[in-house]
């Protein structure tokens, strides 16, 4: 994270106020089949009986949405929640 430190003290960068204007965003991800990824993610069942079963994760995204720079991103399996990735940014 000595990127972020080092541009936030030596480089121009906007602010909102004199503080730094940030967003989070999360995204459901479809996975490739591939044992390790099962393993790691686990499966969920899709359609009206559940029968196509596919690796999913959960992406989330800390963004400084005035200098266009991403501050922190995860990925987690599908059961983890969003607000659990918000406090693991925070």
């Amino acid at each position: 994270m000595w990127q972020l430190s080092t541009f936030y003290k030596e480089a121009a960068h906007y602010r909102w106020h004199r503080k730094r204007l940030l967003a989070v965003d999360g995204s459901r991800l479809t996975l490739p089949k591939h044992q390790t990824i099962i393993k790691e993610f686990d499966t969920y069942g899709f359609r009206p009986k559940a029968d196509s079963h596919r690796s999913m994760a959960l992406s989330s995204m800390l963004y400084d949405t005035l200098n266009h720079l991403t501050i922190d991103a995860q990925i987690a399996p599908l059961s983890v929640s969003e607000r659990d990735l918000l406090l693991d940014h925070l």
